[in-house]
């Protein structure tokens, strides 16, 4: 069990980030040091979707080989966590505020993206596990933040996995405002105007990154299922708009995600969320998907 100091070892996670993102041929091997690394700092969940990412990609073809393969199963026997406190034991304690805070501060460059993600991943669960209700002014920050990421260029590996986290945790809260079924959750009509400002939010970054290319591309690639669920909540709750105020929504989710989604350049794990996402607001509103769509 190693001994060196938490800086040390979070700067070898670090390092193998930078790696990553520079020797895409390595990545499985990449990976799996970066899982002991994470392991080295008692982070157990993101060790074990480090390994996970790795078992995903030798099964490609680019990156298979018995090697690869056999290096995949000997990490999952043989990564060991430390028992020092992860981040995730420390952000337990931390309040919904502290962790959007430190998520911001890591979007800027002046905080560590492992602990933000690791705090997002805390953050998202008790949403999702109802511990937590995430006011609109968290929900837009991180919102903010998410779009920030995707308007710089060339996004690094630790960017891309600080943007994957800000979307997954803003989809989340999104998606808690609006129950199974396309019925909606009964809340305060107070929502439905957060949801309404949240969607146009959305609708005006786009608006501003017209021309921007390589912003849609990544925050398509990593927002879909976010942008999804701010469209189905909006159109499913009790107090959603009339449907001429529904209309923009509808219009930019298949104007513009599904249109990107879509693209010869989209990966498949994109085209999957945006048509996946195509058929939750074909259910959530029939009239609208298909005015918007003829």
């Amino acid at each position: 069990m190693t001994t060196e100091p938490a800086s040390q070892l979070q700067a070898n996670v670090d390092r193998l980030t930078a790696q990553l993102q520079a020797a895409s041929s390595d990545a499985p091997a990449l990976l799996l040091q970066r899982a002991q690394a994470y392991g080295d700092l008692g982070e157990e969940a993101l060790a074990r979707e480090d390994i996970a990412r790795a078992a995903a990609l030798v099964k490609d073809p680019q990156y298979s080989s018995p090697d690869s393969v056999a290096a995949v199963e000997r990490a999952v026997r043989e990564v060991t966590i430390s028992p020092r406190a992860g981040a995730r034991s420390r952000h337990a304690q931390a309040s919904d505020q502290e962790i959007v805070d430190l998520a911001v501060k890591a979007v800027a460059a002046v905080g560590s993206q492992c602990e933000a993600k690791s705090a997002l991943m805390v953050l998202e669960q008790r949403v999702l596990a109802g511990k937590s209700v995430l006011a609109a002014k968290q929900v837009r920050t991180q919102l903010s933040a998410f779009h920030d990421l995707c308007e710089q260029i060339g996004l690094d590996a630790g960017a891309t996995e600080m943007a994957s986290a800000l979307a997954s945790c803003v989809g989340a809260a999104l998606s808690r405002l609006a129950a199974p079924g396309g019925e909606a959750v009964k809340r305060d009509p107070a929502t439905a105007a957060m949801l309404a400002d949240i969607v146009q939010q959305i609708i005006d970054t786009w608006a501003k990154n017209s021309t921007n290319g390589a912003f849609k591309q990544q925050a398509c690639r990593h927002g879909t299922r976010m942008y999804t669920a701010a469209v189905y909540s909006l159109s499913t709750h009790q107090d959603k708009p009339t449907d001429s105020g529904l209309q923009p929504a509808f219009n930019f989710y298949i104007g513009q995600i599904w249109l990107v989604g879509t693209l010869a350049t989209s990966g498949p794990n994109e085209a999957s969320d945006v048509c996946q996402g195509m058929l939750r607001l074909l259910t959530a509103d029939r009239a609208q998907f298909v005015y918007a769509f003829v």
